[in-house]
Formats: C-alpha cells, sequence, structure tokens
C-alpha cells in the first residue's frame, strides 16, 4: 500500500505542477496581451476545470483509501504537496486580480465608447 500511496501522491503533485503551470501561462498572457480576457479565460475554463476536479478527486481518493500513517510516511511529497498548495494559491490569487483589472479596464473602455456615440 505504501507504494500506492507514493504513487497518488505523485500523481496529485503532477497535476497540481499542470495547473500551476497553466495560471502561470494566463498571468503571462495577461500581462502581454490586452485581449487575453477573451482569448485565455474564455477558451480554457475546461482546462482548469478538468485539472481542478482531477485533483480533487485523486486528493479524496487518497485520503478515503490510505490511512493516515501511510500517507505520512511520505514525508517528502507531502511536504511538496503542501508547496505547490501554497504556490497555486498565491497564483490563483495573483491571476484572479489580474483578471479583474482586465475586465474593469474593459468595462470603462465601453462605457466611455458608449458615451462618445451619444454625441
Amino acid at each position: 500500500m505504501v507504494s500506492s500511496t507514493k504513487s497518488k501522491l505523485e500523481e496529485i503533485n503532477n497535476v497540481s505542477r499542470q495547473l500551476l503551470s497553466r495560471i502561470v501561462e494566463v498571468e503571462r498572457n495577461l500581462k502581454n496581451v490586452n485581449q487575453a480576457i477573451e482569448d485565455d479565460i474564455t477558451e480554457e475554463p475546461s482546462d482548469f476545470l478538468i485539472l481542478m476536479e482531477n485533483r480533487q478527486e485523486l486528493i479524496s481518493h487518497l485520503f478515503n483509501q490510505h490511512s493516515l500513517e501511510e500517507i505520512s510516511s511520505e514525508g517528502q511529497l507531502i511536504n511538496e504537496l503542501h508547496r505547490l498548495d501554497q504556490k497555486l494559491t498565491t497564483s490563483s490569487n495573483t491571476c484572479k486580480k489580474s483578471v479583474m483589472e482586465q475586465v474593469i479596464k474593459l468595462k470603462k473602455s465601453k462605457n466611455v465608447t458608449k458615451s462618445y456615440q451619444k454625441y
């Protein structure tokens, strides 16, 4: 069972890294391209959702199928999982803030355009 626990933790960490990579990619696009909201956010949420759902299922399965002793015996992988969780939280909050700023800019731009059209 310990090797199974180890493989599950490795799989969770792999999915976490994939998710983190996607978030970093969106952040990079938001900084480089004004159309990033339309191009990246509307076309890719299913990728994020699939990764997030997959990760959640793996974590739930790990804790439902393995004892705390088995899980705690993989301290290095647990520490990596914790570190990846912290990075995911930080990156997703930063990305959320960037998206919100882009949406506000887009709304202001549309409002300005509408006000000019009145005259």
